[in-house]
């Protein structure tokens, strides 16, 4: 995933499955780039909730393969 600007290391990406089930958790670590290996995720819809100081702070939607 590609921010807009660096990403913290206080900042926690999290991938949910459709049930809110988070599946992986993510820090920053000052880079704009966020790498979310696949592992065993199967295809289907996933959202990212991006958290900050114990708040969420955004979210978007993906879609795996």
């Amino acid at each position: 995933i590609l921010f807009a600007g660096p990403v913290p290391a206080d900042v926690r990406v999290d991938v949910l499955d459709a049930s809110g089930r988070a599946l992986r958790s993510i820090r920053g670590y000052g880079s704009r780039e966020v790498l979310i290996e696949r592992g065993h995720l199967e295809s289907g819809l996933y959202v990212l909730r991006v958290m900050r100081g114990g708040e969420q702070v955004g979210s978007a939607r993906i879609v795996m393969d």
